[in-house]
């Protein structure tokens, strides 16, 4: 018994959702009674590794077992499976059943609700969400707002997705690449290329570099609005911070170097 559940808490720890529920099944065939915090642990392995099938049977079987509510942990685990799926309405269903149950949700339990909004791209119901979140008295961390900027990208909503990151700078949470790379998405999605032309500048002055992803965002809207100036100038930018180099760059990046030379009516060394 000891040995799987600390073979258990170890899947938890490495993200092995399937080894997990592998491991819970052989209890089971084993004759040992599984407890809710090996329920516990392999769902939030489950919920990390994304394997949602898995992590559903086991939260069926924590609701079941128990003769008592699942615990906030738990209640947090199966959020994160929520957010695993891109499942908003069932986070947030979980998030009220949570209060239902006498459990206080916590900031860890609105940022998985929260991840879920973003991975659903629920913009309206992460803003919703932020909002209860304070009206708790709990602050937002990096990775609230983060989720509320993850969700406003997948639909292009570039204005709300600056003003978190202002508001995250204003509130001394220093926003990493993935909030910029959000914010940068958003711009590219809605074909904002001065403002997200600014962001990577901004990236970088402040000493994050943007990798290559949040570069090609706007590289490729640029090059859709032919904004050829600005595709010339951000391949230069993008070798002079090393994001690419004379070995990486890709046949594509080529492609549009010369397009923007030609259409600047540059000459081909």
């Amino acid at each position: 018994q000891i040995s799987y559940s600390t073979a258990i808490s170890a899947c938890r720890r490495n993200r092995q959702g399937k080894q997990a529920a592998l491991l819970i099944k052989q209890m089971q065939v084993d004759g040992l009674i599984v407890g809710e915090d090996d329920l516990t642990n392999a769902l939030s392995a489950c919920a990390a590794q994304r394997i949602v099938s898995e992590g559903q049977l086991l939260w069926i079987s924590l609701k079941a077992n128990s003769s008592h509510p699942p615990s906030l942990r738990a209640y947090t685990a199966a959020i994160g499976l929520r957010a695993a799926a891109a499942d908003a309405q069932g986070a947030i269903q979980l998030l009220d059943e949570m209060a239902v149950v006498g459990h206080q949700p916590d900031r860890v339990a609105f940022n998985a609700a929260l991840r879920a909004c973003g991975r659903a791209g629920a913009c309206d119901d992460a803003f919703a969400l932020l909002a209860r979140l304070r009206s708790e008295q709990l602050e937002p961390d990096a990775y609230s707002i983060g989720g509320v900027i993850t969700a406003c990208s997948k639909v292009g909503r570039w204005k709300e997705s600056l003003e978190l990151l202002n508001e995250m700078e204003a509130a001394s949470l220093l926003p990493g690449v993935a909030a910029y790379g959000a914010a940068l998405d958003a711009c590219g999605k809605a074909g904002k290329c001065t403002e997200g032309i600014a962001l990577l500048h901004t990236m970088h002055d402040r000493g994050i570099c943007p990798d290559i992803g949040c570069c090609n965002v706007i590289l490729h809207s640029c090059h859709k609005a032919q904004r050829w100036s600005d595709v010339y100038e951000l391949l230069f930018v993008m070798r002079k911070w090393g994001v690419t180099n004379s070995s990486t760059l890709r046949p594509h990046h080529r492609g549009m170097w010369k397009q923007a030379k030609r259409a600047l009516g540059l000459p081909f060394n």
